[in-house]
């Protein structure tokens, strides 16, 4: 009996890991990042297989991490109030672990803000995290504090000699944002519009089709999405139509260097469509 309570207190410790790791949002945020989901996995398995061994061939050490298992849940509850950290200055918002809210629903911020106000914590998986809700108070934030601010860089940002535009140290960005200003005015997006409109009708049009052969369970838009502002984006910074080989070409290359695809293409491949693409 003492052995299914500790084996209980360990699977509640790691249930809301578990549980966020079964959500399809999140299944489908990790194919982008494969060593995360793979370290995840990894972890999951480990921690499974320790208890497991503890369980068959040492009771003692499985009742000491089932302790402070415990502990470690007592202490996440105490973090979970929306007051905790107050005396510190914290903004008001729990510090639940592994929060599976934020990834099913679309409207979780907008609830949180009307509930404790613009400015409220979270935890984004175990990291504590402060969120600003609307424009005029993030604006703020960034003005007053843009000196200690970074952004953390996604994995494609490696492949980019110099680093995305986003990702850039001070210097380098003032001279490309310059640059990319001066280049997209607002008279060589004027000149797309009109293909811009096309590209879009025809789209939503292929769409509307797709649905009308689905009437009951409908029809997923991402796909029609990506295949409509690629068709934009080509057109706007390379003036490339969709009728040239030239797109064909990109669009069976993009589709190797897409971040999306990480999972699936190796650093090399990725390189080897970079040096085809120039």
């Amino acid at each position: 009996m003492e052995s299914i309570l500790e084996l209980l207190v360990l699977v509640v410790a790691m249930w809301p890991v578990l549980r966020l790791c079964a959500s399809r949002a999140l299944l489908r945020k990790l194919r982008a990042f494969p060593g995360v989901a793979a370290a995840l996995t990894s972890l999951l398995a480990l921690y499974g297989f320790l208890i497991v061994y503890l369980a068959l061939y040492s009771p003692t050490y499985l009742r000491l991490i089932a302790i402070l298992a415990f502990c470690a849940l007592i202490y996440e509850r105490w973090r979970a109030r929306p007051d905790y950290g107050h005396s510190r200055g914290l903004p008001p918002g729990p510090l639940t672990i592994a929060p599976l809210n934020p990834w099913r629903d679309h409207l979780f911020y907008q609830k949180q803000a009307a509930r404790y106000g613009p400015i409220f914590k979270m935890s984004h998986f175990l990291q504590p995290m402060v969120c600003v809700v609307g424009l005029k108070q993030a604006l703020e934030l960034l003005r007053r504090y843009d000196d200690v601010l970074s952004v953390a860089p996604l994995p494609f940002n490696r492949f980019i000699p110099g680093g995305f535009l986003r990702y850039m140290d001070r210097a380098s960005h003032t001279v490309y944002r310059t640059t990319f200003h001066s280049t997209f005015t607002r008279d060589v997006i004027k000149s797309c519009e009109p293909f811009t409109v096309h590209a879009v009708r025809q789209e939503l049009s292929h769409m509307a089709e797709c649905c009308s052969r689905a009437p009951a369970t409908g029809i997923q838009p991402a796909d029609h999405l990506d295949r409509m502002l690629f068709a934009i984006f080509v057109r706007i910074f390379f003036g490339i139509p969709p009728d040239s080989e030239h797109f064909t070409r990109l669009q069976t290359l993009y589709r190797v260097i897409d971040f999306r695809n990480s999972a699936r293409a190796s650093y090399r491949e990725v390189r080897r469509a970079l040096e085809r693409l120039q």
